[in-house]
């Protein structure tokens, strides 16, 4: 583990992650799409965050608590996110994302990246989450970046209430090669698993 760190950062006993699919499922604002359109980002986010969740909760006994309408039939506001995650006391939060960058789709761009706010704790596991990513994927790493210069909600308002916060961004929903594997379920584990395993890690979590 690193030193210094540990799940319970609000030191009231209990260790709560809090997770949210970006966006909402096709009935609502789904966020972006795939190139030829068949697939919506939230359904994929989806099938990562429930990988996530069930692996913490059954391997390490952690609390996970989901920030978003898992039925996916509304686009839960931003802010009504950051409340829930206060309101259930979080120690962390995860938010789960793909990307979708180059000016013409579909391109052959890839590679994995992650945001976090200002803080140290963040900015750790940032890395790892990106690293473990990038490897599981066989993809390029873009690096985690500060999204204080993005000027990203979630990270930002989870900072400002004290929950160290990464916002992941998969491979390129614009790419075709990425949308082939980004629609499997070996995608999922191996996304989940970049996540879980740097968690793990950097909170020294035991099964």
């Amino acid at each position: 583990a690193d030193s210094g760190y540990y799940l319970d950062t609000n030191h009231d006993g209990r260790q709560v992650i809090t997770i949210d699919a970006g966006h909402g499922g096709s009935g609502s604002t789904a966020g972006k799409r795939t190139f030829d359109g068949s697939s919506y980002e939230w359904d994929i986010n989806n099938r990562v965050a429930n990988q996530i969740e069930q692996r913490l909760e059954n391997t390490y006994g952690v609390e996970v608590v989901r920030l978003d309408d898992i039925t996916g039939k509304t686009d839960i506001e931003l802010r009504e996110r950051v409340n829930r995650a206060v309101a259930n006391k979080s120690d962390l939060h995860i938010s789960i994302h793909q990307n979708a960058f180059g000016d013409v789709a579909p391109n052959n761009i890839s590679g994995t990246e992650t945001s976090y706010h200002l803080d140290e704790e963040s900015r750790r596991l940032a890395n790892k989450i990106t690293e473990n990513m990038a490897r599981n994927m066989n993809r390029n790493n873009r690096l985690s970046k500060s999204a204080n210069e993005l000027n990203l909600f979630i990270p930002r308002e989870m900072s400002k209430r004290g929950i160290p916060t990464v916002l992941c961004e998969g491979i390129n929903m614009f790419n075709e090669e990425d949308v082939r594997y980004m629609l499997t379920e070996k995608y999922a584990n191996d996304y989940a698993e970049a996540v879980i395993e740097a968690i793990v890690k950097q909170y020294n979590l035991v099964n």
